[in-house]
């Protein structure tokens, strides 16, 4: 039997997440055949132990752009940086929604030291590509809002249309906000 620890605990309730179960302490103990008690040693709370899973998943989600960003540049590594978070968003809605959610109702988890790494290197790809200040900043804050929208209408069924694909649909988007932001430079 492995140890319980807090790696196995949140890899449990990312678990019950993506199973769509109600993740609690309560709900975590049983799939563990533990009494939830034994929780508090690792997680003070409840709130404690869905930072850690939120963390995690950003931190799954920065190792995955990192390794599909590497080598590229430009409009090429902005492109793949967001298309990675993107489709790591779609392909686990419920993980998605629970960040989203989570982000929603307890805002001061953006300053966790993974989301900034996450902000780091988008804004490092930015700044290699928009070298204006005023230019950089809408860049930043387009991409972004396009990106959690898509997200966001994605997994809630919005964007399900069989006249335009949510793929191409984005696509499209991305690249008439390139071609407005290249526009601002003449």
């Amino acid at each position: 039997m492995t140890s319980l620890n807090q790696k196995l605990i949140i890899q449990t309730g990312i678990s019950i997440i993506q199973q769509q179960e109600k993740m609690s302490f309560s709900t975590i103990s049983h799939k563990l055949g533990i009494h939830s008690q034994a929780l508090y040693f690792y997680f003070k709370n409840q709130s404690e132990l869905n930072q850690a899973i939120v963390v995690t998943i950003v931190q799954q989600i920065i190792d995955a752009c990192k390794e599909q960003v590497f080598g590229k540049q430009g409009r090429k590594a902005i492109t793949t940086f967001i298309l990675t978070i993107r489709q790591q968003a779609l392909d686990n809605p419920d993980l998605a929604r629970f960040t989203l959610n989570l982000i929603r109702n307890d805002p001061k988890l953006l300053s966790q030291a993974s989301f900034e790494h996450l902000r780091k290197l988008f804004n490092i790809l930015i700044k290699s590509t928009y070298q204006e200040g005023k230019q950089r900043l809408l860049a930043s804050r387009i991409f972004r809002d396009l990106l959690v929208g898509d997200i966001y209408n994605n997994i809630n069924g919005w964007f399900n249309n069989p006249q335009l694909n949510s793929n191409e649909s984005f696509s499209r988007m991305m690249e008439g906000t390139f071609e407005w932001l290249d526009n601002m430079k003449k």
